[in-house]
């Protein structure tokens, strides 16, 4: 199944993100988690980081929507602590019919799915106020090459497809 058929199946584009992050997710290992957040204000901070087609109605409307669906169930409900300011974003995980669609899909999705080249590719963090978060930063001339630099190696490894699939016991360090 191609990036396109997701749009032209069952799903709405607005749940194309949540559902691509399971498929992709479970096909690296059973039980994961997808993650959503659910604090308005995340959805319009550092517009350098986030998807601008994801905001926060939509993301949330489709999360509520695969929830009333019965395809995910939520595995830990998020909260912010705004005394100590830290805080877990929603985690939720496919149930069964969603996974059972999954496994009905021949294409793997780490091939099926290209990644966005244009997206920011050098996130900056830094420690604030004891919190490890998102800095903006200027583009000067040396960071621009750095980013050219990761786009070329960015481009060599979406044209490949480096995977290894071996058990832990195969592996020989």
């Amino acid at each position: 199944m191609t990036e396109s058929a997701w749009s032209s199946s069952q799903f709405s584009a607005r749940d194309e993100h949540l559902i691509i992050q399971l498929w992709k997710g479970t096909q690296i290992h059973e039980g994961f988690e997808g993650g959503i957040n659910k604090r308005a204000g995340w959805y319009s901070e550092n517009s350098r980081y986030r998807d601008p087609n994801l905001t926060y109605k939509q993301t949330v409307a489709a999360y509520d929507g695969l929830i009333k669906l019965g395809l995910v169930q939520e595995t830990q409900r998020g909260y912010f602590n705004r005394e100590t300011l830290e805080g877990k974003i929603t985690r939720f995980a496919a149930n069964d019919e969603l996974l059972s669609v999954f496994s009905d899909i021949k294409d793997d999705p780490f091939k099926a799915i290209q990644p966005d080249l244009s997206s920011e590719s050098i996130i900056l963090r830094d420690k604030i106020d004891g919190k490890k978060q998102q800095i903006d930063y200027l583009d000067t001339p040396g960071v621009n090459e750095m980013r050219d630099n990761l786009l070329l190696i960015n481009k060599c490894l979406k044209a490949h497809y480096p995977d290894i699939r071996i058990r832990d016991d195969e592996w020989l360090p």
